[in-house]
């Protein structure tokens, strides 16, 4: 036992413990730092938000209706029938072996990427060339609703498994980002089965929405006041 305490006191600090406090403090700046980050793009992400949401209300309630049911069945199905975080394990593990090859993607794609969000995109381009992909625009929509929602909620839960620094500010940072690439390609993939969905039209709006956020937050704290 002895033996064993001295081995493990060879890989601590000298100097009483200076080392590991340096370093603790040092582990708390870099966090204060991503958290004023997240903070600062935080803007981007509720414009984006707007800009989807506000894209997409245009169309026939009918048609709404169908993507939310497929978000709220993936809670009925989770929460009630059968948890599905085997499914989402699998679809990282495609993504794993997309990205086998570059090193640096494989860490981040696979919580990054909502592989079968993907899968309906690339399935409806391809089909689109064949066939009117049209009588399936409900079933599309419906799978869509499901599965970016199936990806961004265990991917959250996955990350904030993961975070264990300072102020959670690297969790805050990176469901930021992973929630800014979800909603592009759910923009994208439903301007491919639905005509009357611009992705050019939500990027504008997207744009605009983070530009007006922007301005709000620099009026209400930069913004001289005239008396």
């Amino acid at each position: 036992m002895a033996k064993n305490s001295a081995d493990a006191e060879r890989f601590l600090p000298k100097g009483g413990g200076g080392g590991v406090a340096v370093s603790v403090k040092s582990n708390k700046l870099v966090s204060i730092l991503k958290l004023l980050i997240f903070l600062s793009i935080l803007p981007v992400a509720a414009g984006v938000s707007y800009g989807f949401l506000n894209t997409f209300s245009v169309f026939d309630k009918q048609i709404t209706d169908v993507f939310w049911a497929g978000v709220a069945a993936f809670f009925l199905v989770d929460l009630v029938i059968l948890r599905l975080a085997s499914l989402y394990k699998k679809g990282q593990r495609i993504i794993e072996i997309i990205f086998h090859f570059v090193a640096p993607l494989v860490k981040f794609a696979p919580y990054v990427l909502p592989i079968y969000t993907i899968l309906i995109l690339v399935f409806a381009v391809t089909f689109s060339f064949f066939k009117d992909i049209s009588p399936y625009r409900d079933t599309l929509l419906f799978l869509t609703g499901f599965s970016i929602i199936l990806h961004f909620v265990y991917t959250a839960d996955a990350m904030r498994a993961k975070q264990s620094d300072f102020l959670k500010a690297s969790y805050f940072f990176s469901i930021v980002l992973v929630f800014l690439f979800n909603v592009i390609i759910l923009a994208a993939t439903l301007n491919r089965f639905l005509p009357e969905f611009s992705f050019m039209q939500f990027f504008q709006n997207a744009c605009t929405s983070t530009k007006d956020a922007y301005k709000v937050i620099f009026d209400q704290f930069f913004a001289v006041k005239n008396s």
